[in-house]
């Protein structure tokens, strides 16, 4: 009896891990900066997303279904019963969810491969415009001249904001920047693509 109740804790770690792994995976490459982000998208508690995020809750069905539907994947890979992340399986509800949650929303469409490989030339962009830089640093859609794009910004401690991107092959003229003389036109909330 003793041996049966290590071996269920074992597999039961095993399995918060495993979550937890696919989890962080999903959320990064969802374009989602953190837990948080994931939690406040989701409309659950930050403290218990950080719980299975971190491995130490292991989050139920409904749980699941929200972390699915927010990272674009299906639930069974969240849960370890498929090996690859497939949206394909994913309800797309959350799309809606994510409009109905923002008065204040529009979609672009990314214009150029500088935050490639995680966000490519031809991605759809879901810009919550009521999010400037106080919600902290993340993905952002900037306006440069006649373009919007798509940048990781944070606030650097002399007050400048640090422009930057995920491409090796990509170069901006512009790394930082005074608050005052650039654009933000919102946080990034969402990326998707056609398959």
């Amino acid at each position: 009896m003793e041996n049966n109740n290590k071996d269920e804790k074992a597999l039961g770690a095993l399995r918060r891990e495993l979550v937890a792994e696919r989890l962080t995976s999903a959320r990064k490459a969802a374009g989602i900066s953190s837990a948080a982000e994931v939690a406040r998208l989701c409309g659950m508690k930050e403290n218990r997303v950080r719980g299975y995020f971190s491995g130490i809750r292991a989050p139920g069905f409904v749980e699941i279904e929200k972390f699915a539907a927010v990272l674009n994947v299906s639930p069974a890979f969240l849960s370890g019963y498929e090996e690859e992340a497939s949206s394909e399986k994913a309800d797309l509800s959350f799309i809606k969810s994510l409009l109905d949650s923002r008065t204040n929303s529009k979609f672009i469409t990314v214009s150029d491969d500088s935050m490639s490989p995680d966000i490519k030339n031809g991605d759809n962009a879901l810009i919550d415009l009521d999010l400037d830089m106080s919600s902290g640093s993340g993905l952002f859609a900037i306006t440069v001249g006649e373009m919007t794009l798509i940048r990781k910004l944070a606030m650097t401690a002399s007050g400048k904001i640090s422009v930057s991107w995920t491409n090796d092959q990509h170069h901006d003229d512009l790394t930082l920047a005074d608050p005052n003389e650039l654009t933000i036109l919102g946080r990034a909330v969402w990326i998707g693509r056609a398959l």
